[in-house]
């Protein structure tokens, strides 16, 4: 009895992981609507951390990394304007190009 009660806890208990590992693996391959916006909202996120970490290292020191910080808040506005004029499309080719430029442009300064 004692055995038919533990087994059916573990069934229990596996029914709720599997669940849980189905949704995890689920939501993280769906299909994104703005890829190329996407990449390069990520891009930017990048380029934050990255001038957080030199400044911490004394790489850069902070008025740098404040100027580095205001020109990826430029680069994230554009990005924005084009989202706006895209009619929440994607980002064609160009500003795509357009925007990984600008952030090329800041990863190479610090």
């Amino acid at each position: 009895m004692k055995a038919l009660k533990i087994t059916a806890m573990l069934f229990i208990l596996l029914g709720f992981v599997g669940s849980a590992f189905s949704q995890t693996v689920s939501s993280t391959t769906h299909k994104l609507k703005n890829p190329a916006h996407h990449k390069v909202h990520q891009r930017i996120r990048q380029e934050i951390r990255h001038i957080q970490m030199d400044e911490k290292s004394g790489k850069i020191t902070a008025a740098q990394a404040q100027a580095l910080k205001t020109k990826l808040k430029g680069v994230h506005d554009q990005q924005k304007g084009f989202y706006q004029q895209n009619r929440g499309g994607d980002l064609t080719t160009t500003q795509s190009q357009q925007l990984n430029q600008s952030l090329d442009g800041i990863a190479a300064s610090h």
